[in-house]
């Protein structure tokens, strides 16, 4: 019997149109799925305070941010995608038993999930100020 894969749409980092913006960066491997940032409170208002670019970024589900990231297929089910999504959380630890936070976070993949599946493959992302704005590939800008 073949062997069947389960692909789905989902966020990964890439460096297509880095450098658009002056404050572009890609810190994560390409193609490394990504999630929200945490934002600080310091950077609520505003993605282009210099010092961290916590409100500009997706983080990698390993760690680090990028800037940028774009709708690509992966091998892996929706449960799949949300376990990871959920079981790499940086606060995931401190949250093991909090049913409520554990749901606040599957809705956040889900909504990136619902995000991702709305566009082309190949469509590139930033994410500012808790917003999605698609990226001409081909001119490199918004």
């Amino acid at each position: 019997m073949p062997e069947t894969t389960n692909k789905i749409k989902a966020l990964v980092s890439t460096k297509l149109t880095q450098g658009y913006r002056k404050n572009d960066f890609c810190y994560v491997p390409e193609n490394e799925l990504v999630r929200r940032a945490f934002v600080c409170e310091k950077h609520m208002e505003d993605p282009d305070e210099e010092t961290c670019g916590c409100n500009r970024a997706f983080e990698g589900i390993r760690g680090y941010s990028t800037t940028t990231a774009k709708v690509a297929f992966v091998d892996m089910t929706r449960e799949q995608y949300i376990d990871e999504y959920v079981k790499t959380n940086p606060f995931a630890a401190f949250y093991e038993k909090d049913e409520d936070y554990r749901k606040e976070i599957e809705e956040d993949a889900k909504w990136f999930l619902k995000a991702a599946d709305s566009f082309e493959i190949g469509t590139v992302f930033e994410f500012r100020a808790g917003k999605f704005d698609v990226r001409d590939v081909e001119k490199g800008k918004l």
